[in-house]
């Protein structure tokens, strides 16, 4: 993915409910008029079969997002768990691994057939991901315009955590999490 090598602004998300892709990506059109950096891409879910080749091909003629073929979704989904179970022969514990943790976060997102994202910045000098449940992102893309005159000061992702603890303390309960990038390579 030369959008990872190049430090975009990266958001993968999966779902296989038609209405919120439509949803979100006519939000995220929105929020890239507006002029923020944000690549989009569609990952489907691991259990890839004809809905989500379905929603692929609607979405490759509405161009919601970068596409990705189906097997590559297939791949992707493979390699994740390819991954934990690596981690999970090592030894390794959610609680002491955090790349596992998070696989293992966003795998059972997946297989409890939820609309997610997962948002963050390729390159070297970047360390924040935050993952977001369906309608926890909804909320984030509609309430663009409150946290997007923070980016100047705070850049793209202290803008976003900004928002997100706000909400936080305010009761609405947004997943987020944030850890360093070099950590995933190991």
């Amino acid at each position: 993915m030369c959008q990872v090598e190049q430090g975009k602004n990266i958001c993968l998300y999966g779902s296989e409910n038609l209405v919120w892709i439509q949803q979100f990506n006519d939000k995220i059109t929105e929020v890239k008029r507006a002029g923020m950096q944000l690549e989009t891409i569609y990952v489907g879910n691991s259990q890839s079969g004809e809905n989500v080749k379905q929603i692929m091909a609607r979405s490759g003629e509405k161009s919601f997002s970068d596409p990705l073929s189906f097997t590559n979704v297939q791949y992707f989904w493979l390699r994740l768990e390819s991954m934990r179970r690596s981690k999970l022969r090592l030894g390794k514990t959610p609680s002491s691994d955090h790349v596992l943790a998070e696989l293992s976060a966003l795998l059972d997102m997946d297989a409890r057939e939820e609309e997610w994202t997962v948002i963050g910045c390729g390159g070297s000098s970047s360390t924040d991901i935050f993952r977001l449940q369906g309608m926890q992102v909804m909320e984030f893309v509609r309430k663009c315009s409150e946290w997007r005159e923070n980016i100047t000061n705070l850049g793209f992702f202290g803008a976003l955590r900004n928002f997100l603890d706000l909400h936080l303390l305010k009761g609405v309960a947004i997943t987020h999490a944030l850890f360093p990038l070099e950590k995933m390579k190991g």
